[in-house]
């Protein structure tokens, strides 16, 4: 749930849309309505930390399906990405907690 709720903040969707020109032709679109279309066109479904099934729903809407591809592929970077940086930080706390146990 953490990594969804950073994936889809308005500064990494933004961020998202201007590293692939999705609006580029659009100058009239605010950073609001472009953070807003970039949610619609989204799914992002990430399975529980301890779910026994696990099974994730990533998807982007886009009339040019290498677009909608090359946008699935950024997300799941930085899906693992995230995961990685929980995973070290969850290692750290929970040594810290028994260095302090001792």
């Amino acid at each position: 749930e953490v990594i969804t709720q950073r994936l889809v903040t308005r500064a990494y969707l933004l961020d998202t849309a201007e590293r692939h020109g999705l609006y580029a032709g659009q100058p009239e679109r605010t950073p609001d309505a472009i953070a807003d279309d970039m949610q619609d066109r989204l799914t992002l479904a990430l399975p529980a930390v301890n779910d026994p099934a696990p099974i994730a729903t990533i998807a982007f809407n886009d009339d040019d399906p290498t677009v909608a591809a090359e946008i699935v592929n950024d997300l799941v970077t930085r899906i693992l990405q995230e995961n990685t940086a929980l995973r070290r930080h969850g290692r750290t706390l929970s040594a810290s907690l028994l260095d302090a146990m001792q």
